[in-house]
């Protein structure tokens, strides 16, 4: 399997895992699948999406917010970070953190 397939591939299981809402370990047991090699093309997947999400005219990198059931949100960042939040939360704790990464001294 060349590079371009594996890239395939792998996007392909790593799509099948987000839409299980079921943990990666527990997505790679029920696949056969090697928890760290999962991991790497999940990071490999991130890094490739980070270079797509360039900084906007606007100054703003894009991010994408996708729900987690029984999390209440999870926000993925182009650099791979992400942010987990709760269904139930403190919204001023909220508040200091998104103000944070904004970049501005915490």
């Amino acid at each position: 399997m060349n590079l371009a397939e594996k890239q395939k591939h792998w996007a392909g299981v790593t799509a099948r895992w987000r839409e299980s809402g079921i943990s990666q370990a527990g997505f790679c047991r029920a696949n056969s699948l090697a928890l760290w090699k999962f991991q790497y093309w999940l990071r490999r997947e991130r890094r490739v999406a980070a270079g797509a999400g360039a900084v906007g005219s606007d100054g703003f990198v894009r991010v994408q917010a996708e729900p987690e059931r029984g999390c209440g949100l999870v926000l993925r960042f182009p650099s791979g970070m992400e942010l987990v939040i709760g269904s139930v939360f403190d919204e001023a704790a909220l508040r200091r953190v998104v103000y944070c990464l904004g970049g501005a001294a915490c």
